[in-house]
């Protein structure tokens, strides 16, 4: 099925993908989950259902102690990805245009929710392993019915073990291949049977996973990042966070008012689509007929829904941009409707897909200029506060509360303004929760973590206020009461 009128080299592939990931590796981040990661080097993938991941990480650092191995990493997953944009360009874009055949494939970079998937020091490669695994349902092809049903449950299988979310991608793919198939006029039967074909994989794909997977290894169930599937009242579930979802991607995109504009453009590709199906092929009156028409002129929809299809059964929305790793796959199926569309009207508007590129990357720039700022400041603020703490105690090692929110640099300000959803990619390091204290650990400064003190009882003490010492700071005022130490961004404390 390669279509060898395609001559776009790999090394193209490579440099994009390579220039995409540059500002990442060049900013040298810890994000999040990394923090912990790379001062303990423990894995703790697989307790999330995730153990090929872990089996990964293992293997790549020789040893169960993994270490901070960045930006070898990233740099495999450039690889990774660049090979298998080379080989999707050669099956699916059938042009003598190098450019053009570069420039469809790079759709899956123009999804900003890809962004936090690519910033992980540590996940990086796993989640763009479960994406390359995800174009392999595609790439690959067997003549035997039971290998291809075999290939795609084990693929299923895998990538679920990998990074679950990346099933999305998966579906996506999927469906991309069915509408290439469909403009390339395929048979119905042979279009309904790949449908069927994958249908099926995915089901024993997703059964081992939660026959053998889920029972041996999960482990995290139920916290804010890691909901289990909500059975009872299932159908407002689904609603409520397919409107969430929704909401995420429109106003990501477009702003909190770009509802309108969203619609619009989705009614654009159904548009696109219906066009080219009914160029290349008036549907015939029989069942089949009709049942790929309609799902072909509906697949602009079905791409958007299934980038998050996985998700609308869980017991609550995920806030962290990485679950949409999904709406790459949109991007890339969005791409290419409009490269059908233009390869039947014999028009240049392919061209016009440079823009959201270019969009994504300079979002990507500020981004990465904006946590750079900020891992400058939360760094000289950690020792700061170590500073003032011990100078008013005299002790160390205390149990550390944070009051308040600490002022936004104004390079994320400025960044904000023309990229509204870069708020959801900026983890806050001064706050009650797991994650500063690795953070301080890992630039030299030691603080407890809270556990289950108690934080609003401790600051309405009616002793607080008269015994604890206070240091006020530029940024803070900083109390020592007994072993706790309190940072007062607000400044509202005992006033």
């Amino acid at each position: 099925m390669i279509a060898n009128k395609n001559k776009t080299p790999f090394h193209w592939f490579l440099i994009s993908v390579f220039i995409y990931f540059t500002p990442i590796i060049m900013a040298n981040i810890h994000y999040v989950d990394d923090q912990g990661r790379a001062i303990w080097g423990y894995t703790g993938w697989a307790r999330d259902g995730r153990p090929l991941a872990e089996m990964l990480m293992i293997a790549l650092n020789f040893n169960m102690h993994i270490t901070d191995l960045f930006p070898f990493p990233a740099i495999l997953s450039v690889f990774l990805i660049s090979v298998c944009l080379y080989f999707f360009s050669r099956m699916f874009i059938s042009t003598d245009n190098k450019f053009i055949g570069l420039l469809v494939p790079l759709g899956i970079l123009s999804s900003p929710f890809l962004i936090e998937n690519a910033m992980y020091r540590f996940d990086v490669l796993p989640m763009f392993i479960s994406i390359a695994l995800s174009f392999s349902v595609v790439i690959f092809n067997f003549k035997k019915t039971i290998l291809n049903i075999s290939f795609a449950a084990l693929l299923t299988l895998f990538i679920l073990s990998i990074y679950q979310a990346s099933l999305n991608f998966m579906l996506v793919i999927i469906l991309c291949k069915y509408v290439y198939m469909y403009f390339n006029s395929d048979s119905n039967r042979h279009l309904l049977t790949y449908l069927i074909e994958k249908t099926v994989s995915l089901v024993i794909g997703v059964a081992l996973y939660f026959l053998v997977v889920i029972p041996l290894f999960l482990t995290v169930v139920g916290d804010p990042d890691h909901p289990s599937i909500k059975t009872e009242g299932i159908f407002s579930v689904i609603y409520e966070n397919l409107k969430f979802y929704l909401h995420s991607i429109s106003s990501g995109i477009f702003g909190e008012s770009g509802r309108v504009a969203f619609i619009v453009i989705f009614l654009f590709f159904i548009a696109m689509t219906t066009f080219i199906a009914l160029k290349k092929s008036i549907p015939n009156k029989s069942i089949t007929g009709i049942i790929n028409f309609l799902i072909t002129i509906t697949s602009p929809v079905t791409a958007l829904i299934l980038s998050f299809a996985t998700l609308l059964p869980l017991q609550h929305h995920i806030d962290a941009p990485r679950v949409m790793i999904g709406f790459s796959a949109t991007m890339l199926f969005l791409f290419m409707i409009v490269y059908l569309f233009s390869r039947e009207t014999k028009n240049s508007i392919t061209y016009i897909l440079v823009i959201p590129l270019i969009y994504v990357f300079g979002f990507l720039c500020s981004y990465t200029n904006a946590m750079t700022e900020e891992k400058n400041i939360t760094t000289v603020l950690f020792h700061q506060i170590k500073n003032d703490a011990f100078e008013l105690s005299g002790k160390t090692n205390q149990i550390l509360i944070f009051n308040g929110k600490k002022k936004d640099n104004d390079v994320f300000v400025n960044a904000r303004n023309n990229y509204p959803l870069i708020s959801r990619f900026f983890p806050e390091y001064f706050y009650n929760w797991d994650w500063p204290f690795p953070y301080m650990n890992r630039v030299g400064v030691y603080f407890k973590h809270p556990g289950n003190t108690n934080i609003a009882s401790v600051l309405n003490e009616k002793t607080f206020c008269s015994t604890a010492k206070i240091k006020r700071a530029y940024e803070y005022n900083l109390y020592s009461y007994d072993d706790i130490i309190v940072v007062d961004f607000d400044k509202n404390i005992c006033q």
